[in-house]
C-alpha cells in the first residue's frame, strides 16, 4: 500500500523542502491544490520535483470561489463559471494526475438538481479525455453523494472521502450504506 499525504501539512518550508521531507518521512506520494500561488514551485514544478526524488502525484484538489459554490447546483451564470474553471482545471492538471477532487457546496444549504448533475457529466467528458478520476469530497450534505452516484454511472466519477470533513459536518452520515 503506498503512503500520501498532503504537501500543506508542513508550513514555513519552500516546496522542495518539503518534498524532501515528505520523502524523508517515509511517504511514496504526495497530494496538492492547483492554486499553487502560496508555494516556490508551481504545478508542474511540482511534479517535476517530486519525480526526481521518487515521489508520485495522488490527486490535485480543485481551486474554488467558496462564496459562489452553492450555486453550482443552480441554474445561471454563477453554476456556470463554476463548471468551467473545474474544466480548466482538468484540463490544467489532466496529464499530471489521474485524480481530481472537487467541492461541490459550501454550505448545509446547497440542494441536489438536475443542472447540476449535467454540469458533473460535463466534467466527467473532460476527465474521460485524460483517464483522470473526478473525485466528489463529501462535506456539508449527507445527500449529495448517493444522489450523484444513484444518478451517474461513470468509470471516472469517484469519492474523496475526507474523514475530517465527516467527523465535523456529517458525523452521522453513514457513507457505506447510503
Amino acid at each position: 500500500m503506498k503512503k500520501s499525504v498532503n504537501l500543506y501539512f508542513i508550513n514555513g518550508l519552500d516546496t522542495k523542502d518539503k518534498l524532501d521531507e515528505i520523502k524523508k518521512c517515509g511517504f511514496d506520494e504526495f497530494f496538492t491544490g492547483i492554486d499553487d500561488t502560496n508555494e516556490t514551485l508551481t504545478l508542474n514544478e511540482q511534479v517535476e520535483y517530486a519525480k526526481k526524488i521518487g515521489l508520485g502525484l495522488t490527486m490535485v484538489h480543485c481551486f474554488y470561489d467558496e462564496s459562489i459554490l452553492d450555486s453550482f447546483w443552480l441554474e445561471g451564470e454563477e453554476g456556470e463559471q463554476i463548471c468551467n474553471s473545474y474544466i480548466k482545471q482538468i484540463e490544467q492538471c489532466g496529464k499530471l494526475t489521474n485524480n481530481f477532487v472537487v467541492h461541490l457546496n459550501s454550505s448545509c444549504e446547497s440542494k441536489t438538481s438536475t443542472i447540476g448533475l449535467q454540469r458533473i457529466k460535463k466534467m466527467l467528458k473532460v476527465c474521460q479525455k485524460f483517464n483522470t478520476n473526478l473525485c466528489i469530497e463529501n462535506l456539508y450534505s449527507d445527500q449529495e453523494i448517493p444522489y450523484i452516484f444513484q444518478n451517474i454511472k461513470h468509470k471516472n466519477l469517484k469519492i474523496c472521502f475526507d474523514y475530517g470533513h465527516h467527523n465535523f459536518l456529517t458525523p452521522k452520515f453513514d457513507i457505506i450504506t447510503a
